[in-house]
C-alpha cells in the first residue's frame, strides 16, 4: 500500500513571498520606466551623452568634468557618454543622485547656484548625431530644482 506524503501548509510560504515581492517590483518598473529588478530587465538599450555644469547666480554655466568622486562601476554609469541596459529611468535616477551629491558637497566659497546635467539619449539605437536627431531625447536635471521645473 502506498503511503501519502504529509505536506504542511507552511511549505508554501516561500513561494507566496516570492510572488508578493515580484508583483510590486514589476509594477514599479512599468510606472517609473526603470527596469532594474522589474519584469522588463534589460529590455532597452540606452545610448547617452551627458554634460555637467555648475550654474552661477547670473545663469552662466561652467563646464564640469567628473573627477575622483566617481570610481569603479559608478564611473562607467555616469561618464560623459556610453550605453546602459537599465533603461532611461535608471539613467535619470543615477544622474539625479549625482547632481544632488555634487551640490551638497560643493566647496563653501563657491558662488554656484545649482549643479546641472544635460542628458541626451536614444533608446535601442546608436547615439550618432551626424545623421538625424529623430528619436533623441534631451533632459535637463538640476539640483536644487528650480521653481517651475
Amino acid at each position: 500500500m502506498e503511503e501519502k506524503q504529509k505536506i504542511r501548509w507552511w511549505w508554501n510560504i516561500p513561494i507566496i513571498l516570492l510572488i508578493v515581492i515580484l508583483i510590486p517590483l514589476g509594477v514599479r518598473s512599468v510606472v517609473t520606466d526603470d527596469n532594474r529588478y522589474g519584469w522588463g530587465t534589460f529590455s532597452k538599450q540606452v545610448a547617452f551623452k551627458v554634460n555637467y555644469y555648475w550654474v552661477k547666480e547670473n545663469g552662466e554655466k561652467v563646464r564640469y568634468k567628473p573627477g575622483k568622486e566617481l570610481s569603479g562601476k559608478v564611473r562607467k554609469k555616469l561618464k560623459r557618454s556610453g550605453k546602459t541596459r537599465y533603461s532611461d529611468g535608471a539613467l535619470r535616477s543615477w544622474i539625479r543622485n549625482y547632481t544632488r551629491y555634487m551640490y551638497n558637497n560643493k566647496k563653501i566659497d563657491e558662488d554656484f547656484n545649482t549643479f546641472r546635467a544635460e542628458l541626451l539619449y536614444r533608446i535601442n539605437s546608436r547615439l550618432n548625431f551626424s545623421k538625424n536627431n529623430e528619436g533623441t531625447t534631451f533632459v535637463v536635471i538640476e539640483y536644487p530644482e528650480q521653481p517651475g521645473d
